[in-house]
């Protein structure tokens, strides 16, 4: 093709790229608030469910002492609630990266 013509295709993609990293940006600032929010219910749900003790328990150990405890009891709901509580923060930290480069 022309030069010139060239040009304006590389600027347009140029462009589309800009709007594309825009657009991964204001999905990953929504994605932590989501996460947030996620926590939030999260802990409630804790403190609600399974009592003011084994949130205690839970803040100090995290997802190490619910593996244990899974593991103990044979209860698979605590290691799904472990697993989806280290894959958010897994997430959360990827997003947050993510968002301080841009």
């Amino acid at each position: 093709p022309h030069p010139c013509l060239h040009w304006k295709m590389s600027v347009a993609t140029f462009r589309k790229g800009v709007r594309a990293i825009q657009l991964v940006g204001r999905a990953s600032m929504s994605f932590i608030y989501l996460c947030f929010v996620l926590k939030v219910f999260f802990y409630s749900f804790v403190l609600f469910y399974f009592g003011f003790f084994f949130f205690v328990y839970y803040y100090v150990f995290s997802g190490t002492y619910i593996i244990a405890y899974s593991l103990v009891h044979n209860n698979v709901i605590y290691l799904y609630l472990c697993i989806i509580w280290y894959l958010h923060i897994i997430l959360y930290k990827v997003a947050t990266t993510f968002h301080a480069k841009m």
